[in-house]
């Protein structure tokens, strides 16, 4: 190699190392803006990209809290190969998006759309620990629909009998339905019986059927008692919601559910809209409280684990706010660690190339110009060379071409084998 060409290598070298940094800073920028956006992330593509694109994705699509969407991105990250780093989060994700959608089928179930909760619930992959629960939680659904359907057709077929006792009967039957966990049943479909009961009563006194004084008694006292019993109920749930504790509040929901007296049911249901709310709040700020747990570890799978967590706040949450500005937080503190990661990997790289020092040396060691530059032996021939030659020297030009020196022939052919070499 000639000392032009490792100069021209050199002067490369150099450039590649000045900018390699302003590379891999463009890069980190490149990937950063190639990330996916919302409106790409509708978009079939993104399942063939990387699994931290896919983890993005389905985080911003299970946003919604909406069944759809929520399988949608269990169905997304599923995609992600068991082997990749990544999985375990996604598994973490799947089982949280796997236990919101059998929520959201009890609540369909609670408002007396089985079918509907079914179909949510066997959304939940098959393969997943969840799923479990859903088998056994259809069971129950199941069971408690045909308990409910069969208690509902007794009290009807009683108030067609045409027998001076079957209001009693009725009435009886249709109070087993306010012992089922099912808010539908023991409120909606218990008021609606209870209605129709009184209707009937009121169609037979005015076409003046006769009724034991007793029956009628009976009926009338109905309407008065169940008022005292909503009352007590209502009551009841008030104190329970006032702890402010979840499960506290959960439970003034279920005795709320059981209020459907005409005094009291207005007042019932706002009851239920409040602590509902109120319990979505709590619930909302358990989330984010366990995102900013995991955001204390500070590294990038932990920071995106409570990017993912405090995604699950909707924007209709009372801390939806607080929730987005953690996660800019959050997203900004990975982009650091990212690009200081980057700026590692670029150093580790410059260290492990060829450094200057090395190069000129080698240069050096080709250059056989400079006496200071060529081997001891090569540099005490030539001295003893010149010594010998202006011992010899001969008189004229002729002599110098005609009879060359051997010392100096032998000094050529060494220099020539260097040169070679």
């Amino acid at each position: 190699m000639n000392i032009l060409s490792l100069r021209t290598i050199k002067w490369w070298f150099g450039i590649a190392v000045i900018l390699l940094p302003c590379w891999v800073g463009l890069g980190a920028l490149t990937y950063l803006l190639s990330s996916p956006q919302i409106s790409d992330c509708e978009s079939d593509s993104w399942l063939q990209d990387s699994p931290a694109a896919i983890i993005y994705c389905a985080t911003t699509i299970a946003d919604a809290q909406d069944a759809k969407e929520l399988h949608r991105a269990i169905a997304l990250v599923d995609t992600i190969p068991k082997d990749h780093p990544l999985r375990r989060e996604g598994d973490r994700l799947i089982e949280e998006w796997s236990k919101a959608l059998l929520r959201l089928s009890e609540i369909a179930f609670q408002e007396g759309e089985l079918d509907k909760a079914k179909d949510m619930a066997k959304q939940i992959p098959v393969h997943h620990p969840v799923h479990n629960l859903v088998v056994e939680q259809i069971k129950r659904w199941e069971l408690i629909w045909s308990k409910a359907e069969i208690i509902y057709q007794s009290a009807e077929a009683q108030m067609k009998i045409d027998n001076p006792s079957s209001w009693y009967l009725a009435l009886t039957k249709a109070k087993e339905l306010k012992s089922l966990d099912n808010s539908y049943w023991a409120s909606t479909r218990y008021r609606e019986l209870v209605h129709n009961i009184q209707d009937i009563k009121e169609k037979d006194e005015e076409n003046n059927k006769p009724q034991p004084k007793e029956e009628v008694t009976t009926i009338d006292e109905l309407k008065v008692k169940q008022e005292v019993e909503d009352l007590a109920q209502l009551e009841k749930a008030r104190k329970l919601a006032e702890s402010g504790k979840l499960e506290e509040m959960k439970k003034a929901l279920d005795e709320a559910y059981m209020v459907f007296s005409d005094a009291h049911y207005n007042t019932a249901q706002k009851f239920i809209n409040d602590t509902r709310r109120k319990i979505a709040i709590t619930e909302d700020r358990l989330t984010l409280e366990q995102a900013k747990v995991s955001a204390k570890k500070n590294d990038i799978p932990s920071l995106l684990t409570a990017v993912s967590q405090a995604s699950m706040i909707t924007n209709e949450s009372a801390v939806y706010k607080e929730a987005h500005e953690k996660i800019a937080q959050w997203n900004q503190k990975i982009f650091q660690l990212e690009e200081i990661e980057d700026k590692n990997q670029a150093r580790r790289y410059t260290v492990n190339a060829p450094s200057k020092s090395k190069i000129a040396s080698t240069e050096n060691n080709h250059n056989l110009t400079s006496d200071f530059d060529k081997p001891d032996q090569l540099q005490s021939i030539e001295q003893q060379a010149v010594k010998d030659t202006s011992q010899d020297k001969p008189t004229s030009n002729d002599s110098k071409v005609n009879n060359p020196d051997p010392e100096s022939s032998k000094l050529s052919e060494l220099e020539n084998s260097f040169i070679n070499q």
